[in-house]
């Protein structure tokens, strides 16, 4: 039998730097029976990305019990990895589109590639 959710949420954090402040300590701790164990757990899980806001849900069940899982990385995350002095190269921007491209309501990917881009440029990043 299926264990019965209690709450749901996704929160934005810093990648492996989550602590049992605020969002998580309010938002989890009078539901998790161990806060502790569930933030280190959540920055083993993101520590690839490890100072990037990465989004992650939490599921919380009715016996305290919760499941952690790394829900997406925005696309400003993405570009930041990829940006070098604030220089980005065109096979890049390609290779984020295609990591990202379920996420967007763009019909084709040269569509969302010119999305990125726009977003590459209002991050004031240098196209090579």
């Amino acid at each position: 039998m299926p264990k019965e959710i209690k709450k749901e949420f996704r929160s934005l954090i810093k990648g492996a730097l989550a602590s049992t402040g605020p969002p998580l300590g309010p938002a989890c701790g009078k539901f998790v029976s161990n806060l502790k164990e569930m933030v280190a757990l959540i920055n083993e899980k993101t520590l690839a990305y490890k100072g990037l806001s990465v989004y992650i849900k939490i599921i919380i069940y009715t016996d305290r019990s919760y499941q952690v899982s790394l829900d997406s990385i925005p696309l400003s995350t993405r570009i930041k990895q990829y940006s070098l002095d604030k220089k980005i190269k065109k096979t890049d921007i390609a290779k984020i589109a295609s990591e990202t491209y379920g996420s967007t309501d763009a019909k084709t990917m040269e569509d969302y590639i010119k999305e990125v881009t726009g977003t590459v440029n209002s991050h004031k990043i240098k196209i090579i």
